[in-house]
């Protein structure tokens, strides 16, 4: 028995606080593995999570064939027509920047210039356009306008040939307009020339039709982009109403709404994916089945012409927007039906 009981106790007290604090601190350092092991199981649960919502949402696609491949088709020819007058558009500016009928530049010249200014001319016209005028004399040009009227000898009855000698070229091609009238300024400054004509009318026309279709070819794509994400939101949106019981059992064992979207968000995701690739089908085929007409049409024109194909950035454009348009139409039709299904 001790004579200073407080005394061995507060000892015997000091030596558990120092047990205690070990093994608190064994604890402390077991706890940040466990938080460690627990943050890396998570990740990897997150990743095993989307796997099989990713495949339990093409699962459920399977099931359906039927209704699934004519989700698919409808947005596939939504993706298709916008895809096909791109594809037109470029073909057209294709075939105008190839055709021989491409604005002719005509410089009139003055009839008191002689044959070597004539050349030292063609030399300057050369320069600055970098196509080769063509010197068309008085006299080539007055027996080109007889057999074309169909008249006699003009310079007998006038007396002198009215015609003036005439540079010919061809205008750049890919020139905008801009630069084609920046051009033709340049060659009416030079000396000798008494007037340029260009047509005009036939540039600012097939830039206008140009432009005129490129912008309605954006147009019909934001209307078919709209198609295609009110066809998704109302296709998962029928998916959701068909398992409304099974939403609102998770729900009420404590589920979220991030949790029971997911899939969701992967069955349109997937309508997206699908559709856009099966508009590339579409889009090939279309192109294959108008070659021979197009080559046939090119040839009448004497043209050795190469349709445009669509490349990987129009590939991977589709597959982007079919991806992106099924992820916001499965959120838009989530965030409605979702609300619906509250449990009381």
């Amino acid at each position: 028995m001790s004579l200073f009981p407080g005394k061995n106790s507060r000892k015997k007290t000091g030596r558990k606080r120092s047990v205690d604090k070990s093994v608190s601190s064994d604890k402390e350092s077991l706890r940040g593995a466990e938080r460690q092991t627990t943050g890396l199981l998570s990740y990897g649960y997150l990743l095993g999570l989307h796997y099989h919502m990713a495949i339990e949402a093409f699962r459920r696609l399977i099931k359906a064939p039927v209704a699934s491949f004519m989700n698919c088709l409808m947005i596939a020819l939504a993706f298709t027509l916008p895809a096909l007058f791109y594809l037109l558009v470029n073909n057209i500016q294709v075939l105008a920047e190839g055709w021989d009928g491409n604005p002719k530049i005509s410089l009139y010249l003055s009839t008191e210039i002689n044959a070597a200014k004539v050349k030292d001319l063609q030399g300057e016209v050369l320069k600055i356009s970098g196509d080769e005028p063509v010197y068309i004399s008085p006299e080539q040009g007055l027996l080109s306008f007889q057999k074309s009227v169909g008249i006699g000898n003009i310079v007998s009855e006038l007396g002198f040939n009215p015609l003036p000698g005439v540079l010919q070229l061809s205008a750049p091609a890919g020139i905008s307009y801009n630069a084609l009238d920046q051009l033709v300024g340049r060659l009416q400054a030079l000396p000798g020339v008494e007037q340029v004509r260009l047509d005009k009318k036939w540039v600012q026309r097939l830039l206008s039709i140009t432009e005129f279709l490129e912008r309605v070819s954006i147009a019909l794509a934001l209307l078919l982009g709209l198609t295609v994400w009110l066809a998704i939101s109302n296709t998962v949106g029928l998916s959701i109403e068909a398992r409304k019981q099974e939403i609102t059992v998770v729900k009420l064992v404590g589920g979220t709404d991030g949790f029971i979207m997911l899939p969701f968000l992967y069955t349109g995701m997937l309508y997206g994916l699908l559709g856009a690739l099966l508009a590339v089908m579409i889009t090939w085929g279309t192109l294959i089945a108008l070659l021979p007409s197009v080559m046939s049409l090119a040839g009448l024109y004497s043209q050795s012409f190469t349709l445009a194909e669509p490349g990987w950035q129009m590939f991977f454009a589709l597959l982007g927007s079919g991806v992106l348009l099924g992820i916001l139409g499965a959120m838009a039709s989530c965030f409605k039906h979702l609300k619906k299904l509250e449990p009381c």
